[in-house]
């Protein structure tokens, strides 16, 4: 018997009925780049990345707010007195040759990656595993089905996040986002968030 213990836990939510406003949340990132069109520089190489100012009334933010809301409640993820604040919230757009460096969000309890327009070959998103260093050495004598069965690899990519999706994950978990291959813009958002008791 093998039990696996310490767990990175990865949530995938869906966002209700994504399809429908799609357009207007393109369209919302697209009239933001030509209001800044110099960008920041942060982990993007190449590419489009916002001003984390976002976390505001708009289609962006609420979608967001609202999809990760109900995703906990629904489930019970945590307390019920647990209260949930978005502190900032940025947009990226990534063409042909642009992609993420590694990188992870301190000073955040939790993050957030929202997938608006993905391609097959627009890069994924690869997260590293925390303990590449401290099991090295038994992670390479592993067999492919046990590694396959528990997820224990160095490094775990989704090749092709799907549009509506919303990736929530450590903030220590470093990761990056793989090379667009394709004439098409890849645009997601992230957001860093924190979590407090209510009183």
């Amino acid at each position: 018997m093998i039990t696996a213990v310490f767990p990175t836990l990865i949530h995938e939510l869906k966002v209700d009925d994504f399809p429908s406003i799609k357009d207007q949340l393109i369209e919302f990132v697209y009239e933001e780049k030509e209001l800044w069109p110099s960008g920041n520089y942060v982990s993007n190489i190449g590419g489009w990345q916002s001003k984390p100012h976002y976390n505001y009334d708009n289609i962006l933010f609420n979608t967001i707010k609202q999809t990760v809301v109900s995703y906990l409640k629904t489930n019970k993820i945590f307390g019920s007195d647990i209260f949930l604040d978005i502190d900032s919230l940025w947009m990226n757009i990534n063409n042909r040759g642009d992609y993420n460096d590694l990188h992870n969000h301190p000073l955040s309890d939790w993050v957030g990656c929202f997938y608006i327009k993905t391609f097959k070959d627009c890069g994924g998103i690869i997260f590293d595993s925390p303990h590449t260093y401290t099991q090295g050495k038994e992670l390479h004598w592993y067999n492919e089905d046990i590694k396959e069965k528990y997820n224990f690899y160095n490094q775990w990519e989704w090749y092709q996040p799907e549009e509506g999706t919303i990736f929530l994950f450590p903030p220590s978990i470093q990761h990056k986002v793989g090379q667009n291959k394709t004439d098409n813009d890849r645009i997601s958002a992230s957001f860093n968030m924190q979590l407090r008791l209510e009183r």
